[in-house]
């Protein structure tokens, strides 16, 4: 199944652009088997999956969530200011 993957902060330059595709086997995947394969493509973001929120929509979503072949996952990292 393809995956859309949303990037903001560190991951729209770790993966060259605001959207990264995402193959994943299965015709149901979690957002965890998505964030494996972000992570196996790009190495870079294995570092920052852990503490990066999950959006599908506009809805906060666990990492244990199916999700659907077409799927949009936005990774909002942390943000922290003064």
């Amino acid at each position: 199944m393809r995956v859309t993957i949303e990037c903001y902060g560190i991951f729209r330059s770790l993966c060259g652009g605001d959207e990264y595709p995402v193959e994943v086997a299965g015709d149901d995947a979690t957002v965890a088997a998505v964030l494996d394969a972000l992570a196996a493509e790009v190495p870079g973001t294995a570092d920052h999956l852990p503490r990066t929120a999950c959006a599908l929509g506009d809805r906060l979503v666990e990492r244990d969530e199916t999700i659907a072949d077409g799927a949009r996952v936005a990774l909002i990292p942390p943000v922290s200011g003064g």
